[in-house]
């Protein structure tokens, strides 16, 4: 208690003189700190100034300073600069030089290389679905950044078919210059639908010349089947040879910028042909200073020049043809008739005959003639021909050519590798080891599960038969599924996607994975790596699957529009129940 009362008393008094104490003007301050200051001996014109000596050392040390720039830059020659160059290094003081500098390079090396030495996972990716022995696709590296308003951007016209239709074919990566924690957001809403397999930031450029590089080294995938598109070449200045370079995206009014789109038949083509080398073909578009730019306009332009010599030398007739140099046949064939090869094949595969096509008669009757003129000749006398030829007719060309023909035919006829799926139990996908084997369901694709039609306006068209979204949904809760086309697989792919977009078939397979036999594509089950009295077979042609017939279920052929066709809803009950029961010989079922 008597504490308490001290205190309060101390606490009364410091609160009455802290009341009754009141300010010191300046000026009194100031004539009380000189007289301290007098008091003591201090001059205070001195105390915050440099002493007259070391004001002329740090002059004379600026001034020799640049005196020895300039005298560096203007007078000394590049040899005197090179000698004096070369003498520092080799003495002590370079040596010193280079230790600070290698130190600063590997403190500064976090900021200015790529995060990590593999920026991409190890191909195949199994956690993405992708199965072992899967070939490697190409892989196309998209820049971001075009156009930004603070924390706004503005989505470059077309971006999303750009994306949609090149997933078919690429693994796509979008490179942004941002770093990750500002453009993370913007990456997941720039690409909603999921196209891309992943996305890079800042974190992994290589900070070089005063510029983040999209680095393809460390992608972890071979340099030849990477393609980089962006608007400044500065930002692949380490492989240019592999980057495209487009006009940069700066007004979001513009809606009608074309870029992408004119990019998407190039890049597509490209993917679908799966190029082992795409710099060899990016090579063709460089400019003079040896940057590849204007993709889109140059490849069409390349193709009315194709098209346009293709008709002027089906006008001059056989003769012609025989007569063109090598540089015509074989870069026309191995650079720019991919696209119409494929529609060639695209018309064979579903035996479509166009009425104005121009057939040459004459040439054709002559050339069965010629043939069998020369296969009734001795080797000498043709080999005589041949030599007198010689300098009409460019058989080096020629013997290309039927190379390449020989091996389409081969590959059209050829047996299907043994193994069509992957072993069971497929572990990529999620399923244990010890998961016991489902029945196969093998779902032929054309005049089954749809059918086609050619339009004169929108081309090939897509008929699915009713009830194919509900039946492939119930099978795949007891079966595994396989669609499988009698079609070659560059006409055939684009429509798997648009037939099951929910992807419940586990496996696409297409004419190269058939037998040719007695004149039919037969679906040979016993390549499936699959027991085969696990199989079940869904056709409407029983020559289809001729070498097991007990497998196979023959329905209804559908080749026109009916709402009232019911036959694969009529097909989920007794294919539910096998599917439940998981025979081990669904033949006899």
């Amino acid at each position: 208690m008597l504490q308490r009362v001290r205190k309060f008393s101390a606490t009364a008094e410091s609160r009455l003189f802290l009341r009754d104490l009141k300010a010191v003007p300046r000026d009194m301050r100031r004539k009380l700190r000189l007289e301290a200051e007098n008091s003591a001996g201090i001059n205070p014109a001195a105390k915050n100034n440099k002493t007259p000596a070391s004001r002329l050392i740090l002059r004379t040390i600026f001034g020799a300073t640049g005196l020895g720039v300039a005298a560096w830059h203007f007078y000394l020659s590049e040899e005197a600069k090179s000698n004096i160059s070369q003498n520092i290094n080799d003495s002590f003081v370079g040596s010193i030089a280079d230790y600070i500098a290698a130190q600063v390079q590997e403190m500064a090396s976090p900021f200015t290389k790529p995060s990590r030495d593999k920026l991409l996972p190890d191909w195949p990716m199994i956690n993405r679905g992708v199965p072992e022995g899967y070939p490697q696709i190409p892989v196309l590296v998209l820049g971001v950044e075009d156009r930004k308003f603070g924390w706004r951007h503005a989505k470059r016209p077309h971006v999303d078919e750009f994306l949609e239709t090149l997933a078919r074919y690429y693994e796509i990566v979008l490179f942004s210059s941002e770093p990750r924690m500002m453009v993370e957001e913007v990456l997941a809403k720039l690409d909603s639908k999921q196209c891309a397999f992943h996305y890079l930031t800042r974190e992994e450029t290589h900070f070089l010349n005063g510029t983040h590089v999209k680095d393809l080294g460390p992608m972890n995938r071979d340099l030849r089947k990477i393609i980089v598109i962006d608007h400044k070449p500065e930002n692949f200045q380490l492989h240019l040879s592999n980057g495209v370079t487009i006009p940069p995206y700066l007004d979001g009014a513009d809606r009608s910028d074309r870029v992408l789109k004119d990019l998407i038949p190039f890049l597509e083509a490209i993917g679908k042909e799966n190029v082992q080398d795409v710099t060899k073909i990016l090579s063709e578009f460089k400019d003079q200073d040896g940057i590849i730019r204007d993709v889109g306009p140059k490849w069409n332009t390349k193709l009315m020049a194709l098209e346009e010599r293709k008709r002027q030398n089906e006008a001059k007739g056989f003769g012609g043809f025989v007569r063109a140099d090598h540089h015509n046949l074989i870069d026309t064939m191995m650079r720019r008739t991919t696209k119409l090869l494929q529609n060639q094949v695209r018309r064979m595969n579903v035996y479509q005959v166009h009425t104005t096509s121009r057939i040459p008669v004459k040439s054709i009757a002559l050339g069965l003639a010629g043939f069998w003129w020369c296969h009734n000749q001795s080797d000498a006398t043709l080999n005589n021909i041949k030599h007198r030829l010689q300098g009409f007719i460019n058989f080096e060309a020629i013997d290309e050519i039927k190379g390449a023909i020989k091996e389409m035919i081969d590959q059209a006829i050829s047996t299907p590798k043994i193994k069509l799926l992957p072993d069971w139990p497929m572990e990529n996908l999620g399923i244990p080891k010890d998961f016991p084997q489902v029945p196969v369901l093998v779902l032929a694709v054309e005049n089954v599960l749809m059918y086609m039609e050619y339009d004169v306006q929108n081309g090939w068209c897509m008929h699915k038969r009713p009830f194919v979204d509900e039946f492939l949904w119930e099978m795949s809760r007891y079966y595994e599924i396989v669609l499988f086309s009698n079609q070659n697989h560059i006409f055939i792919d684009d429509f798997f996607a648009q037939l099951d977009p929910k992807r419940v078939g586990l496996h696409y397979l297409t004419r190269k994975d058939t037998q040719y036999i007695n004149g039919c594509h037969v679906k040979n089950l016993d390549h499936l790596n699959r027991s085969v009295d696990k199989i079940i077979v869904i056709d409407y042609d029983a020559d289809n699957f001729q070498l097991h017939p007990a497998n196979g279920v023959v329905i209804p052929k559908y080749n026109a529009p009916d709402d009232k066709d019911t036959i694969l809803l009529q097909l989920i009950p007794p294919l539910s129940s096998i599917g439940k029961a998981n025979p081990d010989d669904v033949t006899s079922v």
